[in-house]
């Protein structure tokens, strides 16, 4: 293992790790944060490049036997910890990860599309909200989606909080965030025959009666908007869960579950 203890606040090697202002890590660093023993692990698990661990002093024996000499693991009191991060964190483990080059939607389709086996993408265009994007990427995962494309006005998925809410599932379910995503909405519906499904609060096909074509990408809108009338235009169809007891909208992540089960049993 390669361990080193640090003792003062100021030190060098914990200036990632001090206060966790996210937008400065990703625009000066090029670096995440992951909280957690369940994150963490995730991370080590992956093909992510790991740049550190930062472990209470009573969470080593714990850490010893995740990882190996490649990747420093900064040992603090246990109480340093809290000062450090700059809140109380009881976990007493953090790692920081190296942001990856962003996969275009090219690189997504080659490692997801075959010849001929149903593949399932899912949209994000405008999830404005961490928590609502890390349990996105999470129930995507967990219902066997391909891959997740995100537009540009998207929240970043590596943000710490939706890190942790998607329980490391940002490192498994391959991730496109686009930088113009119409065309790309386009280039999946006509170079690669993908059924454009928007899911809507009304005026869509029931669900229940949804069929699915070989290759299905599930649009889901931000949480007060939805999908934006450029973005329906786009799409082939629009599905609908209908709904009772005078609710019209359910929360982004439960309509996602929804769709996302109806539309994999009929793979």
């Amino acid at each position: 293992m390669n361990v080193q203890y640090v003792r003062d606040l100021q030190d060098p090697r914990l200036r990632h790790y001090r206060n966790l202002k996210d937008r400065q890590l990703a625009r000066e660093g090029g670096v995440f944060l992951v909280e957690g023993e369940h994150g963490v692990r995730r991370l080590l698990e992956s093909d992510f490049e790991v740049a550190s661990l930062l472990v209470a002093a009573r969470r080593l024996e714990k850490v010893s036997a995740w990882t190996d000499d490649s990747v420093p693991i900064y040992i603090v009191e246990d109480g340093m910890i809290h000062d450090v991060v700059g809140f109380k964190f009881h976990s007493g483990i953090l790692a920081c990860g190296r942001r990856p080059a962003a996969a275009n939607l090219d690189e997504v389709i080659g490692r997801t599309v075959g010849d001929d086996g149903p593949v399932t993408f899912v949209v994000c265009p405008q999830v404005l909200n961490h928590e609502n994007l890390g349990s996105l990427m999470r129930t995507s995962a967990a219902l066997g989606a391909d891959a997740m494309v995100i537009g540009p006005e998207s929240c970043d998925p590596f943000w710490r909080r939706a890190i942790r809410v998607s329980m490391g599932a940002v490192f498994r379910l391959p991730l496109c965030v686009s930088r113009d995503l119409a065309a790309d909405l386009e280039r999946l519906r006509d170079e690669w025959s993908f059924d454009l499904v928007a899911t809507v609060a009304d005026d869509g096909e029931p669900l229940a009666t949804a069929t699915r074509h070989t290759r299905t990408a599930l649009l889901f809108g931000s949480e007060s908007q939805g999908l934006d009338n450029r973005t329906l235009r786009l799409c082939n169809r629009r599905v609908t869960i209908p709904m009772r007891h005078g609710i019209d909208s359910l929360n982004v992540t439960v309509a996602a579950a929804v769709i996302l089960h109806h539309f994999q049993t009929l793979r």
